[in-house]
C-alpha cells in the first residue's frame, strides 16, 4: 500500500512551484465562478417567485 505521509517526495524546485500570476489567476477564476454560482441561484429563486405570484 502506498505511503501518503509525503516522506518520500521529492521537494519542488523552483522553476517547478506554481508562479503568483497563476496563483492569482486561480483565485480570481474560483471567485468568479462562485460569484456566477450565486447569481444563478438568484435568479432560479426570483424566477421561482415571480411564478408563485410574488412581485415586487
Amino acid at each position: 500500500m502506498p505511503d501518503d505521509t509525503g516522506a518520500g517526495r521529492v521537494p519542488l524546485t523552483r522553476t517547478e512551484r506554481p508562479t503568483w500570476v497563476r496563483r492569482i489567476g486561480w483565485l480570481l477564476l474560483i471567485w468568479f465562478l462562485s460569484v456566477l454560482a450565486l447569481a444563478v441561484v438568484a435568479g432560479l429563486i426570483r424566477l421561482l417567485m415571480t411564478s408563485a405570484g410574488l412581485t415586487v
